[in-house]
């Protein structure tokens, strides 16, 4: 497993001891939440039904069904047969994404490499402000280096760094992190989603990269302004054949957030490979209670009159990013901007659920079926 992946793990996700007496109470007390959503949910098959479906997917996947549920398959409509098991999906990032690229994987797994190597190329990026390595920032356009001895520091820092880049609105990343986990919004040098003895912690244990804000467009302010509100393209690139996209969609900060990760509570749109308009409603995962939506919870924009506004050219942007990796299937994060779509992130291993969840399983797939051929 990439070195990104067990960094994750130790960051926060899973912080809590399986051994200890609390992470057994958190664990059971997260599956009751779980089966609570299940039970409670108007579209769920019968129980009888479930029941069958759960032995044939153990069957059938030689794993235990939790999949079967996060993958949203004991609703009405949905068939398990069409979808494949966590086991198989781990095998294929294993021996299809990553394997012949492991040296590379830093390329899109370390965000502060990322940044230096994309920043070479004439593809679009967010400018990088400072960096920080637990015990200092580093100013970037000034190179002056501030120390971090005490939480005042931090303000003091980062209000020079934001007048040397000309904003109020500074946004840190672990250089290390997935799923929007323990990134912050600073304005004016203070963290507006955290205290400052919180941000003060997590700056002393952990790597940063920080960002000037991203300035979207009104398009995509409109349905939310909590966050900056990316479009995922994941593109998928084979030996002899040009790079091309595949299940692209948006995603939403929701709640206050101030980013628009699945996994933090955010929402996912699903978007017409052609156009970019919405062609679906959008929907969270199971674990922030699986529910749809026509309209953004908070603003109560309706998505049925979304459209991705310069579609095509985030398309192109995306297309040509993947020219400069090896890795056969990125996910991109774009984000749309009044000066054209730029580079957010890179992701090495494309969720997979969620694309599952999106095209109604690999199984019987037009296009991933034959991808993915000896795995499923």
């Amino acid at each position: 497993m990439p070195g990104a992946m067990r960094w994750s793990t130790n960051m926060g996700t899973r912080r809590t001891s399986l051994g200890s007496d609390s992470g057994r109470i958190q664990l059971a007390l997260n599956k009751a939440k779980l089966l609570s959503i299940v039970a409670s949910d108007p579209k769920r098959k019968s129980y009888l039904r479930i029941f069958f479906e759960n032995v044939a997917w153990m069957i059938r996947e030689r794993e235990l069904p939790q999949h079967y549920f996060s993958l949203l398959l004991y609703r009405k409509g949905n068939d398990p047969s069409h979808f494949i098991g966590r086991k198989r999906c781990w095998k294929i990032r294993r021996q299809y994404f990553y394997r012949g690229i492991e040296h590379s994987l830093s390329y899109l797994e370390n965000k502060h490499l990322f940044w230096v190597h994309l920043k070479s190329t004439d593809i679009p990026i967010i400018d990088l402000a400072a960096h920080s390595t637990q015990n200092a920032i580093f100013d970037t356009r000034k190179a002056e280096i501030y120390k971090l001895c005490r939480p005042a520091d931090i303000t003091a820092s980062l209000q020079a760094i934001g007048t040397a880049h000309g904003t109020d609105d500074l946004f840190a990343k672990p250089v290390f992190g997935l799923q929007g986990n323990a990134c912050i919004l600073f304005r004016q040098g203070v963290p507006v989603n955290q205290s400052m003895e919180a941000v003060y912690a997590l700056l002393r244990r952990y790597p940063y990269i920080i960002q000037p804000r991203i300035d979207q467009v009104p398009a995509l302010e409109a349905v939310n302004t909590s966050s900056v509100n990316t479009i995922r393209l994941n593109v998928f690139s084979e030996k002899g054949q040009p790079p091309r996209i595949l299940t692209p969609f948006a995603k939403f900060g929701a709640g206050g957030a101030v980013v628009d990760n699945a996994g933090s509570g955010g929402l996912i749109l699903p978007l017409n490979l052609q156009t970019g308009r919405a062609s679906g409603p959008a929907f969270r995962f199971l674990k922030q209670g699986g529910a749809t939506y026509s309209r953004h919870p908070d603003t109560q924009y309706p998505f049925d009159d979304f459209e991705v506004p310069q579609f095509a050219e985030a398309c192109s942007v995306a297309l040509r990013a993947s020219e400069f990796f090896p890795h056969r299937f990125i996910g991109w994060d774009v984000a749309i901007t009044s000066n054209g779509p730029v580079i957010v992130e890179g992701n090495s291993g494309p969720n997979l659920d969620c694309i599952q969840t999106l095209e109604g399983g690999f199984r019987n797939h037009p296009q991933y079926s034959k991808i993915f051929e000896r795995f499923i």
